[in-house]
């Protein structure tokens, strides 16, 4: 008779992973329901399936723990939008592709969501010290991953980056976070994939035309 094998056990840091990633989950799904202020760590432990114990071991409060969200959805965004840099197509049209996911995703409710997340770790951030330095460490993060993927696509013939690929990247999320706020400060959608598009290629690219003008 087949002996059917035991799954194996997960280790005590595979256990730790996924009930972080359990209570975060339950963290957005609330966040995206009611917002900020209304919410409860209890009400978070209860909709992820646990006690509270867990959340505040793993968290310690309320604000680490929407930090820590911020973190979580910041990291998601970013591989996305790495992910879209192919080398083996030129920068030109990765920014075409970048500008037209990015306008795709403006008219989601996801996105409003996560907008609203990153004024809530601003806010945060004002009165945490701690926070704020983790903050500035992930922004420049962001910024180096982005400096990479943006290197690693070839220009087209006559073209040059209009500054270092570190400061075309600065430029680059500087632009779409602008807009985000905007939006969520306005509810008012002003991105367009062609103008995006467009504003990308001023921001990143400097033709020999241009240079001889």
């Amino acid at each position: 008779m087949p002996v059917t094998p035991r799954k194996a056990r997960l280790n005590r840091g595979e256990q730790k992973e996924i009930r972080t990633k359990e209570i975060l989950d339950a963290a957005w799904e609330l966040f995206c329901d009611v917002g900020y202020d209304s919410i409860t760590i209890d009400q978070i432990a209860e909709v992820a399936g646990y006690s509270r114990k867990p959340v505040y071991t793993l968290f310690g409060d309320k604000q680490s723990l929407f930090f820590e969200l911020w973190l979580y959805r910041n990291a998601s965004l970013t591989d996305l939008a790495v992910s879209l840099f192919d080398p083996a197509q030129s920068l030109r049209a990765n920014l075409r592709r970048l500008a037209e996911v990015t306008a795709e995703r403006s008219s989601l409710s996801e996105t409003y969501a996560g907008e609203g997340l990153y004024i809530v770790m601003q806010t945060i951030a004002l009165g945490r010290p701690d926070l704020a330095a983790r903050a500035l460490a992930e922004s420049a993060e962001v910024i180096k991953r982005v400096t990479k993927a943006i290197k690693s696509c070839p220009l087209e013939k006559g073209e040059r980056l209009r500054g270092s690929a570190e400061l075309v990247a600065a430029h680059l999320i500087a632009h779409i976070n602008g807009l985000s706020f905007l939006r969520f400060q306005t509810g008012k959608n002003f991105i367009k994939a062609q103008d995006l598009y467009e504003i990308f290629l001023y921001m990143a690219i400097q033709s020999t035309s241009e240079r001889k003008a």
